[in-house]
């Protein structure tokens, strides 16, 4: 099949700079035998990002080239009006102005273009690195469980015996949604419940008031303004907090997320390191998770007053 020809008649839509590195590898070309020119950018809403691709011949390069038009904005575009021409307020002839203008703005376009192949080559090789990536993730997973650096934060995760592998797999495959998931309440709950099996529930609080030891506390009448600053038995930081609810627990799991028990120390020594700023007070609470109660009275017809049943839940 010529790639060529079938990317001039794609039924989709696809980035020009993907399309050109797919192209530059099919025809073994290097980014210089890649020229883009920005076109048409008011018609993008209806377009496609690559409008047409034409072969052409370079006599510097002595090579064969393949040039793209793109829907896009073009550099003379994001400058301001007036660098190649000041506006005229008289003009004798608007005719022949305004086909000066057009004349200067097509010279202008023409000398900013060697410019703007720099960017399209470089985004270009950014694609090209993304390509890398991809070919190499089959591989990344067994680098990642075949890592030996015991400092690793990863490699506590994965020597953890407290941890099942299903539970160490969702960790690594969360490895790349680490900066999207940190402090996203939302996020976080989702991933806590998936992986200890618990729900959670995240609510920023308002700062944590501490209380004073009575021993340091100045009494009344003996502060020194400008030494004692807080007036009172509690004093706060002003940092933001969070609770950290662990609910509908049931008595078989309800120890491992108590202070000391398996899941709490994950939680608290690896899990919240990771997904809460360092700065940021929390609070743990757990709660048993329990059914309904119901119980009536007066069901009965000869318990029953004037023909009323009464429900009531616990």
């Amino acid at each position: 099949m010529n790639s060529l020809e079938h990317s001039r008649n794609l039924p989709f839509d696809i980035q020009g700079e993907t399309l050109a590195l797919l192209l530059a590898t099919a025809n073994e070309l290097t980014l210089e035998q890649i020229l883009f020119e920005p076109k048409s950018f008011y018609q993008r809403k209806a377009r496609q990002d690559v409008l047409s691709i034409t072969e052409g011949y370079s006599f510097r390069l002595e090579k064969k080239t393949i040039q793209i038009e793109v829907c896009r904005e073009a550099l003379y575009d994001t400058l301001p009006e007036g660098i190649f021409s000041q506006p005229q307020e008289h003009v004798e002839d608007a005719l022949q102005y305004a086909k000066r203008l057009e004349l200067i703005e097509e010279k202008a376009r023409k000398f900013l273009l060697p410019y703007e192949q720099l960017f399209y080559w470089l985004r270009m090789e950014n694609e090209a690195n993304v390509f890398d990536l991809e070919g190499t993730l089959e591989h990344w997973w067994q680098e990642i469980f075949t890592i030996e650096d015991h400092s690793n934060q990863i490699y506590s995760f994965l020597t953890n015996d407290k941890l099942n592998d299903n539970q160490k797999e969702l960790l690594i495959r969360a490895l790349p949604y680490l900066p999207e998931m940190v402090g996203n309440w939302l996020l976080i709950e989702q991933f806590l419940s998936k992986l200890l099996g618990a729900h959670f529930k995240i609510t920023p609080k308002s700062p944590v008031q501490y209380v004073l030891p009575g021993e340091i506390c100045s009494h009344l009448g003996s502060a020194d303004l400008g030494n004692d600053f807080i007036l009172g038995n509690t004093y706060s930081d002003g940092l933001e907090s969070i609770e950290i609810q662990i609910t509908n627990l049931t008595p078989d799991n309800l120890a491992n997320f108590l202070i000391g028990g398996d899941y709490r120390s994950i939680l608290e020594k690896e899990l919240l390191t990771l997904f809460i700023p360092i700065e940021l007070n929390y609070e743990i609470i757990t709660s048993l998770g329990h059914q309904s109660l119901e119980f009536n009275l007066g069901s009965k017809y000869e318990s029953s007053i004037l023909g009323y049943t009464t429900t009531l839940n616990n």
